[in-house]
């Protein structure tokens, strides 16, 4: 099998804009419609390699000769109830493939499907594990130090089994996105308790009951010390132990969060209208599996280290829905270290159903595309441009 061409622009990129051109395409550093390349999942024989342990790698890396999409840096597996693991009506950890047509936004091509393996686990333990690694520094628009700053977006949609086990209390968590540095350190590419690894901000899933509803699930990691509470200012509730905050998507956490402090509101996906109150549900947020949801996310470096000013901000929908500038993601005496690196996925707590079943639900990525600066529009209340699917022409 080939290495894959994963929308390496080897023809031409076609943005189907009817309605709106972008005029800061410049500020483009990394596009992915997951179109352009060959069928590909996470559990591939030819990646049983003698890297990592498992079967296939459980760490796959391109500098390993591991066939991967083209042009991402490394991926990380580790199923349960998939082919590669004896189950042959199972799913690996990571699919991109023309069968997943119906996964994949307008209902063409292909995307990032991301299966979530339940398992009864023992104290509290994570299961199942796909994560895909793109390293900027890839990129010739991107220098090789990395970006002060990054914006990324992309779209998603969560199964209808996954709001099946959001209603029955069992879904768990899961990690979905991240943006961090990596220090170059082959043997530790996912060692993310080391404190080379940072600083990074991770996007989570989850839900411990539906009486507190789906959880916006945020982790600001700095290089150095955990962040000092007191000097995070502005926050809808106290930052946990120095590095994450778990939020509701209700109004509530949102006020003064929108463009020019404007308050932020959703769209309410399950009934209509708008999302007014609390416990918030997984499909109210993002529909069914059939709705794609937009998420943005950007990260600016403190101007030195120890200097709280920071940024992190997410938007839901171009909606801004959380906005900080107090953030110091360089400690004092620590160097500064750029960000780099850009992930989708991780591993996941999810117990939902006995191990006999072998269970399997997912959810699904595509259309990414990584910035070295906000969108004009976002930064406003002007309306927001349209987005179709991206098409590759050859």
């Amino acid at each position: 099998m080939s290495t894959i061409g994963f929308f390496s622009k080897v023809g031409t990129t076609v943005l189907v804009l009817a309605l709106w051109t972008n005029s800061s395409f410049a500020e483009i550093v990394l596009e992915d419609d997951f179109n352009k390349h060959e069928d590909w999942h996470s559990g591939l024989p030819e990646n049983d390699m003698i890297y990592s342990v498992g079967s296939p790698d459980h760490a796959q890396h391109s500098f390993n000769n591991a066939i991967l999409p083209d042009g991402w840096f490394s991926i990380r597996q580790e199923p349960h109830w998939s082919p590669s693991k004896g189950y042959p009506d199972g799913h690996e950890m990571i699919e991109v493939l023309a069968s997943n047509t119906d996964k994949a936004r307008g209902g063409t091509g292909k995307s990032f499907v991301k299966w979530r393996d339940s398992q009864t686990m023992t104290g509290g333990a994570w299961s199942s594990d796909g994560l895909a690694m793109y390293y900027l520094p890839d990129r010739p628009e991107v220098p090789k130090d990395g970006l002060e700053e990054v914006y990324a977006e992309f779209y998603i949609a969560f199964s209808n089994e996954s709001s099946g086990s959001y209603y029955a209390d069992a879904f768990g968590s899961g990690k979905l996105f991240r943006i961090l540095h990596w220090a170059g350190d082959r043997d530790a590419v996912y060692s993310y308790f080391n404190e080379d690894q940072v600083p990074a901000i991770g996007w989570q899933a989850g839900a411990s009951s539906i009486k507190y509803g789906i959880r916006n699930f945020l982790s600001f990691l700095a290089k150095g010390p955990k962040l000092d509470p007191g000097k995070v200012t502005g926050l809808p509730v106290q930052l946990q132990k120095g590095s994450s905050i778990s939020l509701p998507y209700s109004p509530s956490v949102m006020k003064g969060m929108g463009a020019g402090g404007t308050d932020t509101v959703l769209q309410d996906k399950k009934n209509g209208g708008f999302i007014t109150s609390g416990p918030v549900a997984l499909d109210q947020v993002f529909g069914d599996e059939t709705t794609w949801t937009k998420i943005g996310f950007y990260v600016k470096l403190n101007s030195a280290p120890g200097v709280y000013d920071g940024v992190a901000m997410q938007w839901i929908d171009d909606k801004r829905t959380f906005a900080n500038e107090t953030i110091a993601w360089i400690q004092p005496g620590y160097p500064m270290a750029k960000w780099n690196s850009v992930l989708i996925g991780g591993n996941d707590h999810f117990s939902a159903r006995p191990n006999e079943e072998h269970y399997q639900e997912w959810w699904a990525i595509d259309d990414l595309v990584v910035r070295n600066d906000i969108p004009a529009y976002l930064k406003s209340d002007q309306p927001s441009p349209p987005r179709p699917p991206l098409i590759n022409v050859d």
